[in-house]
């Protein structure tokens, strides 16, 4: 799960390391005010994701890097739930990666959203409770919830993202979200349906 309170200190941290980068810089280049910068490096104000992503380019870095796990992350506290890669998913990755480019997109995607079907199987159970966690933390924008899942999938199951190229290894981790919304929707609603 993302730590709110460190992604100031990470924004500071990342302008200092461009090259010292005052606050002043940052804000014009964003094109915001000064008072915004500094209330995102207090902590007293959490970025949108389109200002997310606006720093980690002025800054040169990724999103990734400006968003710390808390320290009690899932990967700290246990060991990967599955650390060979099922054959089928090797099999559906090597076709993947032979396919044309312009559907390999929605390949991953379609590959993420199968191996939701699959992956409570493979959990262990404090890493199906950080799921849960993950799947009900209140975050502002869906955007951050697939960083923590493909955080989250990166830790789990690292044969399966370390065979997936990484420029796609958040289409996967989408599919992944988008499979495990869509299944506990369908949950939700078979159990307002039943008597």
């Amino acid at each position: 799960m993302i730590d709110w309170k460190r992604v100031g200190p990470s924004i500071q941290q990342h302008r200092k390391r461009a090259g010292n980068i005052t606050q002043e810089v940052l804000a014009a280049r964003l094109g915001v005010r000064l008072a915004t910068i500094a209330r995102l490096e207090t902590g007293n104000r959490r970025p949108s994701l389109y200002l997310l992503e606006k720093i980690a380019v002025a800054l040169g870095c990724s999103i990734h890097a400006l968003l710390p796990e808390k320290t009690t992350s899932l990967a700290a506290r246990t060991p990967p739930s599955l650390i060979g890669l099922p054959e089928k998913y090797r099999r559906k990755i090597a076709l993947i990666q032979k396919s044309p480019m312009h559907l390999r997109n929605q390949r991953y995607e379609q590959l993420g959203q199968a191996f939701s079907r699959d992956i409570e199987r493979y959990l262990t159970p404090q890493a199906f409770a950080y799921l849960q966690e993950i799947r009900m933390d209140d975050l502002p924008r869906s955007s951050y919830m697939h960083i923590a899942f493909d955080r989250f999938l990166q830790a789990q199951f690292p044969a399966i993202m370390a065979a997936i190229p990484q420029e796609d290894s958040g289409l996967f981790a989408s599919g992944v979200v988008d499979g495990l919304m869509t299944a506990t929707v369908r949950h939700h609603e078979l159990k307002r349906t039943r008597p």
